[in-house]
């Protein structure tokens, strides 16, 4: 505003206003799927959203923190953003899933993300062989290296940190079974009782 003649009152004035971005992201494990032989197919879903009022651009990466018992055979993902149909994964991430994209107000994109792993826990192989399941340090708070821990981070001004972030976390089971005799009783005449112990064990999570 203005004052032209010094009367405290304003002779001309204007107004202006613009809006702004809001991206977050939030992340949920969706699926474990059984493939047999200690091998499964977890599947998760990272939701970003722009609830501000203008467009916005982000990046989006995702960063397994598995048990070291888990080992990732292969990992892909689909997207509902424009430009960014998804594809494979490779190695063992962090995964970068989007760059630069940008999403309108008010719009929200869905990405998939499908983990083939393996869960090994016989001794010599590349971990330590005790299954460590979420949240075993903190309840409610789950860490990487615990189970199928998760991570998805979304920077929105290309500083390469992160303006929001959010976790997942899932549990596999790990079932053997052992089976020992227990006691064997003469009965006479050549015949005897055998007793049997079968003990099956679930040491995942």
């Amino acid at each position: 505003s203005v004052d032209t003649n010094d009367d405290g009152q304003p002779e001309d004035e204007d107004e202006a206003c613009g809006d702004l971005p809001n991206i977050t992201v939030s992340k949920t494990v969706v699926s474990v799927t059984d493939l047999g032989g200690n091998m499964y197919e977890v599947s998760y879903q990272v939701l970003v959203k722009n609830t501000g009022g203008a467009s916005g651009d982000y990046d989006l990466k995702d960063s397994p923190g598995f048990d070291d018992d888990i080992a990732i055979n292969s990992a892909s993902y689909t997207s509902t953003a424009a430009g960014n149909p998804g594809g494979a994964l490779v190695g063992s991430g962090p995964w970068t899933l989007a760059n630069n994209q940008v999403i309108a107000a008010g719009a929200t994109h869905t990405y998939t993300i499908k983990v083939k792993v393996t869960l090994d826990l016989s001794a010599g192989s590349s971990g330590d062989n005790v299954y460590s399941k979420c949240e075993k340090a903190t309840p409610g708070d789950p860490k990487a290296g615990e189970g199928l821990y998760n991570k998805a981070s979304v920077d929105t001004n290309d500083d390469g940190q992160s303006e929001d972030e959010d976790e997942a976390c899932g549990d596999l089971p790990n079932i053997t079974v052992d089976k020992s005799i227990a006691t064997i009783t003469d009965l006479g005449g050549n015949m005897y009782e055998v007793s049997y112990q079968v003990l099956v064990k679930n040491t995942g999570g």
